[in-house]
């Protein structure tokens, strides 16, 4: 039995045909040209234009710029994070050879002309860097844009909509009182009337009117005006109050100075009149007039210790209102189980910092960067110093045949200030080791001291006395 093939008859349409060819070409169709509706979208259409972006979400890009922008503060960190100890062995060398314990001249210009080629390059890395996350701040705007442009649009088609309602009604109103006093009237003045009245087509409701702004129109009109009211702003106006912008500021200010010994100028000092980032940005000028005895560094003194669970911080978390920092999973149980509650209904706690009086509720804490840098770096300072001490004290100790036990004291657990003499305060909840003390212009706090170590003795001693 023979197979029969079918030949289909049917003769493919101009678009299969141009699909087709533009198939075979490897060349796209143009869009037909772009027809603003004649009249105002129905309901149907105006609920379709609001739920496009539950449909549609802006929720990926926003992910993506934040993913971006933390990625770019961790990185520049890490630049300066690997240059820091190369300058400081570089200032130790260089220390070693204007004490003469060192005679090898070239080879220390050679590591100090490297040391500058290094850090020219960090600086160059570091300003593409903030260059780029001024970009994502503003990309950041431009999708918080469309998403009002959308909404803009929709509330102008929903405005269309009414108003052609409204004209239609005084429309209808005004013909159905010509059509009551024609009786009264010649017919010559019955015809000026009606010359008067638009010509109205039950099949036209639109006739004798405006047609309506197009969506697309009122889309694009709301997002060019956002857009040029995002450019008119200052650049201080507009990355300055950022939070991942500052943040990016406030992590390369550490970077740059590990040991706090500048402190990070107010954001509205981070640009100059000519737009560019001002250069340095600290807090500290020096007047010809002024001395170096009158200007005095602040330092601050960071505790290590969250003043809730009295252990070392794991995720450091930092009030908005204050300066105060806690371990995310105590200062947030504490809110949760709160019975007050503001006009907002939302639970809070008074600052658990002793003499703070600030209301903090769960929006009011967030993660601090910079304060988790900082700590991690203090900690791993104090586990270098005590691996150094153990290196130090094992030859003696292999010498004397034993094996000493050093116990570390943290002097940030015993906190105790050299100028204040006085009782210590009573806190709430927290020891007084956990405040940041400040020493500013005029005070002689000196800078936080080293932990100390505290030989216990030998094991064979104790067992001697027993």
């Amino acid at each position: 039995m023979s197979a029969r093939v079918r030949h289909s008859t049917a003769t493919p349409g101009p678009s299969s045909r141009g699909a087709s060819a533009a198939a075979g070409t490897g060349t796209s169709i143009a869009a037909p040209e772009y027809q603003p509706p004649a009249f105002p979208l129905n309901p149907a259409a105006q609920r379709a234009l609001s739920s496009l972006l539950q449909k549609h979400t802006t929720r990926r890009f926003e992910e993506h710029i934040a993913s971006a922008q933390t990625e770019l503060s961790t990185v520049v960190g890490d630049i300066y994070d690997a240059l820091n100890p190369k300058s400081e062995a570089v200032a130790k060398r260089r220390q070693r050879f204007d004490q003469g314990r060192e005679d090898d001249e070239d080879a220390l210009k050679a590591q100090e002309a490297e040391l500058e080629r290094l850090r020219e390059k960090a600086k160059q890395m570091h300003e593409r860097m903030e260059e780029q996350m001024r970009k994502l701040v503003d990309a950041e705007a431009g999708v918080a844009s469309m998403r009002q442009a959308v909404g803009a649009a929709e509330r102008d088609a929903r405005e269309n909509a009414s108003t052609q309602a409204s004209t239609q009604q005084g429309r209808a109103l005004r013909s159905r009182r010509a059509h009551g006093d024609q009786d009264d009237d010649d017919d010559d003045e019955e015809d000026d009337d009606h010359e008067e009245m638009p010509d109205f087509t039950p099949t036209d409701p639109a006739g004798g009117t405006q047609p309506p702004t197009a969506p697309k129109h009122a889309f694009r009109k709301h997002l060019e005006t956002s857009q040029l009211r995002w450019q008119g702003q200052s650049l201080t106006d507009r990355y300055a109050s950022n939070k991942q912008y500052a943040d990016f500021k406030r992590l390369l200010h550490d970077a740059l100075y590990p040991d706090d010994d500048v402190e990070l100028a107010p954001p509205d000092r981070w640009f100059d009149e000519g737009g560019r980032p001002a250069p340095g940005m600290t807090t500290l000028t020096q007047n010809e007039e002024d001395s170096d005895d009158d200007i005095a560094v602040e330092r601050t003194t960071i505790s290590i210790r969250c003043p809730l669970t009295l252990r070392e911080f794991e995720t450091p978390w930092t009030s908005k209102k204050c300066p105060h920092t806690f371990e995310k999973d105590a200062i947030l149980n504490m809110i949760q189980d709160s019975s007050l509650a503001n006009a907002q209904r939302q639970k809070y706690v008074q600052c658990p910092y002793g003499g703070c009086q600030q209301q903090l509720t769960k929006n009011d804490v967030d993660k601090d960067p910079v304060m988790t840098r900082k700590i991690k770096r203090i900690q791993a300072a104090r586990r270098a110093a005590e691996e150094e001490e153990d290196d130090g004290d094992g030859g003696q100790n292999e010498r004397d045949g034993t094996q000493r036990r050093g116990h570390i004291i943290d002097s940030d657990a015993l906190d105790i200030d050299e100028t204040d003499h006085a009782p210590p305060e009573r806190m709430k909840t927290e020891p007084k080791s956990s405040r940041l003390r400040i020493a500013r212009r005029g005070q002689s706090s000196g800078p936080p001291r080293p932990s100390q170590v505290i030989d216990m003795g030998d094991d064979s001693d104790e067992e001697d006395e027993d």
